[in-house]
């Protein structure tokens, strides 16, 4: 467009580059957009009925496996602790995971990758709470795509509720 206007002169020439200035400030203004809408910070919070100690494990690759229905991880290498920073694992059909860094009983932080959808950290904190634990978990995640943001723009709003369900499950598979 802005060719064509230079090509024509005079004042076409600078309908065109207004024109293409505007689409430009246009273009900018929905990718600084997109940018704010991408990534997600979700947290909440709930209370175990076991000291960290105890409630720890639960929230470890193969923990995990004790109270949520169809959770498989696999090790592409044999590991003795999948609590040990380093430690990776897949999930689902494409989701890769590393243990970053862990402080047992009281943290265990994550990077997650889903390729082409989204990517980022999970993080559960154990605080003591008497013979209970406040367990915290945040889900800090980017968006990869377009269809990678509208899945979290979903996952963000059903956090709470699926938050919720980590109590639930947990508390039923402790038989309470």
């Amino acid at each position: 467009m802005l060719a064509v206007g230079l090509a024509v002169g005079g004042d076409d020439a600078l309908v065109a580059t207004y024109s293409v200035r505007h689409e430009f400030h246009r273009f900018l203004g929905m990718i600084l957009t997109m940018v704010d809408l991408v990534r997600r910070v979700l947290h909440d919070r709930f209370v175990l009925p076991l000291p960290p100690e105890r409630a720890f494990r639960l929230f470890t690759a193969d923990g995990e496996r004790d109270w949520v229905a169809g959770w498989e991880p696999r090790f592409p290498a044999p590991t003795a602790d999948d609590a040990m920073p380093g430690t990776v694992f897949e999930t689902g059909s494409t989701t890769i995971w590393v243990v970053v860094d862990a402080a047992p009983p009281t943290r265990i932080h994550y990077a997650r990758v889903t390729p082409a959808d989204s990517a980022g950290t999970v993080e559960v904190r154990l605080r003591p709470n008497g013979d209970r634990s406040e367990v915290t978990v945040v889900y800090d995640l980017t968006a990869l795509s377009a269809t990678g943001d509208r899945r979290l723009a979903e996952f963000a709003a059903g956090y709470p509720r699926f938050i919720a369900t980590w109590r639930d499950e947990i508390l039923a598979f402790l038989g309470r």
